[in-house]
């Protein structure tokens, strides 16, 4: 059985396509008497001439013709082979690392980490579920590959896309009387007794700097961490929320609560996912982010 080398196959096709030894070598960065000498053993090795020689050219055999097909074929294949070792290589022990505070890990991560794994397996995916002020940090010290939150200041050592964009919203029940209403003018504030974040989370400073544009001297009755609890208490009928829509869709308790705008002014949010500027992102998280924005395209295309 012949010995032949993958070298030696380049060094045969690359001969062939150019039909001049110097020109071949320059391509492969070998020497001309390295490739001759490549050339040489190929057709010890097959028992063969491949080239007819003269002072400035090899012209290839038929027999060379023919074998060239053949030799292109085994070297694309030998690259398909690299690739998908590759590849498996980057997702058999890899890791990805995600921050979020727990509103937006409820929300979000849920469909795209069961895509992910369903995908690639063998990768693990650590989740930090975290405040709101330890988020971006998390992320520019490159302890977390990605991010997703809502940043009052955007950080200039931090990229991102936008996954959704919400506007703050009075939520109820059903059976509140608020939930006749189209929308509502922040004025209503001041008549029904509400519910919100504490003043650490981003949404609570976009309401408080509405408010205080508005001259509006009103407070919350009832300050929450989590926006789960802030919608369990609206459904238990304590008081009506105020917060962001976004946060009503998938919950357990939307299906039982009205979201209403809130307008005069409309109040905006974008929703980010954060990676640190300049870090190329690894194989798994690139796919992930994919995922992500494939998922969130979706979910914008069945809302138009």
């Amino acid at each position: 059985m012949a010995n032949i080398t993958l070298r030696q196959l380049r060094a045969f096709v690359e001969v062939c396509r150019t039909e001049k030894l110097v020109l071949a070598s320059q391509r492969l960065h070998v020497t001309p008497s390295a490739l001759s000498m490549l050339l040489k053993q190929l057709e010890g090795e097959l028992g063969i001439t491949l080239f007819e020689r003269s002072s400035r050219k090899l012209r290839p055999t038929d027999t060379a013709l023919h074998a060239v097909e053949l030799a292109e074929r085994v070297l694309a294949n030998t690259r398909q082979l690299e690739d998908e070792v590759r590849n498996f290589q980057s997702f058999a022990r890899g890791r990805i690392s995600l921050a979020a505070t727990p509103g937006l890990v409820a929300q979000l991560l849920p469909t795209p980490v069961l895509r992910f794994r369903a995908t690639y397996p063998s990768v693990a995916v650590s989740i930090e579920d975290c405040a709101p002020d330890q988020l971006w940090s998390l992320v520019s010290s490159g302890h977390c590959d990605l991010g997703m939150g809502s940043p009052d200041v955007l950080d200039k050592d931090l990229e991102w896309d936008v996954l959704a964009r919400d506007r703050i919203c009075i939520i109820c029940r059903r059976d509140h009387p608020l939930s006749a209403y189209r929308s509502l003018k922040w004025d209503v504030l001041a008549e029904h007794e509400f519910m919100t974040v504490k003043r650490e989370s981003g949404i609570r400073r976009l309401i408080d700097q509405t408010l205080l544009k508005l001259g509006m001297n009103v407070r919350p009755t009832i300050e929450l961490t989590y926006l789960e609890s802030v919608l369990a208490l609206t459904q238990a009928g304590l008081a009506i929320a105020v917060l962001p829509s976004f946060f009503v869709q998938n919950s357990m308790y939307g299906s039982e609560l009205v979201v209403k705008p809130l307008v005069a002014p409309t109040v905006k949010r974008d929703i980010l996912l954060l990676r640190k500027r300049g870090r190329a992102l690894s194989t798994a998280a690139t796919h992930f982010r994919e995922i992500m924005l494939s998922q969130l395209a979706e979910t914008a295309k069945r809302g138009n």
